[in-house]
């Protein structure tokens, strides 16, 4: 049974309550139920009461203070989870995110419901008892079905069918259920939150000195598990240390430790100390009460540096579990798993590999890859480290760097998930389910679910991150942007993580033709990414600059491409993405000169051929262009592809246009050879994808129905891209002009470029629009706007 909201679902004397109107919408608030039409809407119990507050308060701004305090009066919750319930209402009212109709959003305000209200009375039979406002939660539809995370020997999760039903996707909460104010401090304290500090280590080798943070990231990993007790993350407490001045590798005061757990608003806090003699260690912990700033508990152990340590580790979170006792802990058989690895050294490695996949590049990669395949000789059971070493392989592919296979990582990390606790399991089915089986759906669910049953731990791990750029690979930018708004903001998510999700929304809206947002989310993304420097980093202000570019802020854009073509550390990569650039911007030469440092840097990167390639056709030198972009194809991974090449397998577009300069040349059996292997590649291609409807199985029918439109035969168009992405207008415009359909090409050349499609030098120079190049309309849309 859940109780009536915060306001009355009943009329007088037991009389329905009115029924609510906007629009098509009506509100039922005596059953619960959100209408169009005669078609209930699933709508869970909150977002259904926030929804009805403000339909009763129509045109009125109600602040997210106002509605957390309605919503949850007993302050079990925080304004994450007022967003998600606004995230869920305009889900359910068909609103995209970044326009909604109704539910607006006023910055720094708050929320408001922009409609006309009306009522609708509806006689009905008195009743003696209550009318319930919602449905019990077992009963509300859910957008996905959610895997409940497996029980483990080791673990228990205490989460009924109202949890399951009452979170979605992105709802990221950190429910305060009780709380009380330290005696200087206005902040309210949460009992239930607890902030690990840096450890005081006193060792005779300086090597040693990781531990300061190496120690309490194995005390979060252990007390993290723990059902019912929120352990801040590193990041968070770094932030608030460095905010009081202090350092974040070094032990505070116990007076400053108080202090910052205050500002946290966490009531407990464990300090710690390590000291080594010879061969020997002891650490001694103390749970202290950030309210009062005494001592609650110590703990202390000892052994065997460095064969006991992270057995002593173990056995120091069990001793202090006893102390916090947790509500959903007390009294059950719970016990945290043992550590993520059994080898100290194995840890250091993988921290090091962390810090080398962040710098990116062909380089930073390799280290990481080498960090992680050393760690994993010292400890073959460390399932974290195969499943950081498959993204890193899927990230290498991805952008060109190589052609690993993750799968064998995603494999051996599978082989050990008997072991692992929830959390970690799911992570890993996540991968085997998104490289292995090829179910970016599965892998969905599995996010999904970590990101409901253990929010803070997916937000470590960068699930926001992962599930943004899986909805990107699959052209649904909607989701993506739907996912990484309502997480980039999170207090809990880590300073990297906020900045691939900006720049994955950078992205998204750029593919949208939102080139203001675009540029906004761009600049964020280059601002707080963790490292100044390295090829990951000038990978952001390539981006940047192709949207300032596309935006029209060209002064900006060109400010980019030279910044990094200055760069010491930039890579083939970067100098290539940074020579697309200029190209854009109508400067040749300076994009040639790029390609001559980026393939004697690289001489195996296919990209910086396909851009070769593609400036010779430009110029009519469609011999050295049929040359180029045969080598970009043999030379592109078969999983590269990213947000300027088009998510497709490999290179096709490369491998279409070395058919286009050979067709140009005259060589009929020859461009007749390639076209055909086009269409065999794109059918395999299509075939292999369990995803119908994505960008990329898209993408693949659009050059395979081109290279049978230059073949002769008959074709009709790929089924409409789902969404107003501008690729789909302009590649169904390519196709419309190669089958000579030139009306339908304009027209949809145009609607593309009404949604903000801006590479018109691209456009100008594409041979499949060489027959509509004397048009005037043609002129109008493209070549009149190409950049001198």
């Amino acid at each position: 049974m859940i109780p009536p909201g915060p306001e009355s679902m009943t009329g007088l004397r037991g009389q329905p309550p009115p029924r609510l109107v906007f629009g098509p919408f009506e509100l039922d608030p005596g059953t619960g139920v959100l209408r169009e039409g005669d078609r209930s809407i699933p709508l869970a119990a909150k977002p259904f009461e926030l929804l009805l507050y403000l339909a009763r308060r129509p045109g009125r701004i109600v602040s997210r203070r106002e509605l957390l305090d309605v919503l949850w009066p007993g302050g079990d919750a925080n304004e994450d989870a007022v967003v998600q319930c606004v995230v869920e209402a305009r889900r359910a009212l068909g609103e995209a995110m970044r326009n909604p109709r109704y539910v607006r959003t006023v910055p720094r305000k708050g929320y408001l419901l922009a409609a006309d209200v009306s009522t609708r009375e509806e006689p009905a039979t008195p009743r003696p008892q209550l009318v319930l406002a919602f449905p019990a939660p077992a009963e509300l539809p859910r957008p996905w079905v959610l895997p409940r995370p497996a029980h483990s020997r080791r673990r228990w999760l205490p989460v009924g069918a109202a949890l399951a039903a009452a979170l979605a996707l992105i709802l990221v909460t950190g429910g305060f259920l009780r709380v009380r104010r330290g005696p200087d401090d206005v902040r309210a304290l949460d009992p239930d939150a607890l902030v690990v500090m840096p450890v005081s280590v006193s060792e005779p080798r300086p090597e040693s000195g990781y531990l300061r943070q190496g120690l309490p990231d194995m005390i979060r990993s252990q007390l993290g598990q723990t059902p019912g007790l929120k352990v801040l993350p590193r990041h968070q407490v770094d932030a608030a240390l460095a905010e009081a001045g202090l350092a974040g590798d070094e032990a505070p005061s116990p007076s400053a430790a108080t202090a910052v757990a205050r500002k946290l608003g966490a009531e407990r806090i464990i300090t710690a100390s390590f000291v080594r003699v010879e061969d020997r260690f002891v650490i001694n912990a103390q749970l202290v009460d950030a309210s009062t700033g005494r001592a609650e508990a110590s703990a202390s152990v000892r052994g065997e540096h460095p064969a006991q340590l992270l057995e002593a580790v173990d056995e120091l979170t069990l001793r202090l579990l006893h102390h916090l006792q947790p509500p959903e802990v007390a009294g059950s058989s719970w016990r945290p798993s043992k550590l993520t690895t059994g080898s100290v050294e194995a840890e250091r490695l993988y921290l090091e590999a962390l810090d080398q996949f962040t710098r990116g590049g062909r380089e930073g990669t390799e280290q990481a890859e080498k960090r992680l395949d050393e760690a994993l000789q010292l400890d073959p059971a460390f399932a974290q480290a195969y499943v950081k070493k498959a993204e890193v392989e899927q990230w290498r592919r991805r952008w060109g760097y190589g052609n690993p296979d993750p799968a064998p990582a995603v494999r051996a990390a599978a082989r050990l998930v008997k072991e692992l606790p929830d959390r970690d399991r799911l992570l890993v089915q996540s991968f085997e389910a998104l490289v292995v089986e090829r179910r970016s759906d599965h892998a969905l669910e599995h996010w999904n679910a970590l990101l409901q049953f253990y929010p803070a731990y997916a937000q470590e791990v960068g699930v926001p991150g992962l599930a943004a750029e899986t909805f990107q690979a699959l052209g649904r930018w909607e989701d993506a942007i739907m996912i990484g708004e309502a997480h980039v903001d999170a207090p809990s998510l880590p300073a990297g993580e906020r900045a691939l999700l900006c720049s994955v929304l950078a992205q998204a809206f750029r593919r949208k033709g939102e080139f203001e947002r675009s540029v906004h989310y761009a600049r964020q993304a280059v601002a707080s990414w963790p490292q100044r420097e390295g090829p990951r980093f000038l990978s952001q202000r390539a981006i940047l600059g192709r949207t300032a570019l596309e935006a029209g802020r060209r002064t900006e854009a060109l400010a980019e491409f030279r910044a990094i073509r200055e760069a010491p550390e930039a890579d083939a990569t970067n100098l290539t993405d940074a020579a697309w650039g200029f190209y854009m911007a109508g400067r040749p030469p300076d994009a040639s000169a790029l390609l001559a440092r980026a393939l004697v840097l690289d001489p195996l990167y296919g990209n910086a051929y396909h851009l070769r390639g593609w400036m010779a056709m430009a110029r009519g030198d469609d011999a050295a262009a049929a040359v180029d972009l045969e080598t970009a194809f043999e030379r592109t991974p078969r999983g590269f592809g990213n947000q300027h090449q088009g998510m497709v397998s490999g290179d096709l577009a490369a491998r279409y246009y070395a058919g286009v300069a050979a067709q140009k040349l005259g060589q009929k059996a020859r461009a007749a050879a390639v076209f055909a292997n086009v269409i065999v590649q794109c059918k395999e291609l299509i075939e292999s994808h369990r995803a119908p409807g994505d960008a990329a199985t898209w993408q693949a029918a659009s050059f395979r129905a081109r290279a049978q439109a230059r073949l002769g035969i008959m074709v009709n168009e790929p089924p409409r891209l789902r969404g107003d992405d501008t690729t789909y207008f302009v590649q169904s415009a390519r196709l419309h002009a190669v089958a000579g359909r030139h009306d339908q090409a304009l027209h949809e050349l145009a609607q593309g470029i009404a949604l903000g499609h801006g590479e018109f030098t691209h456009l100008h120079d594409d041979p499949d629009f060489d027959t509509l190049k004397d048009d005037p309309e043609f002129r109008r849309l493209v070549t009149d706007r190409v950049p001198r």
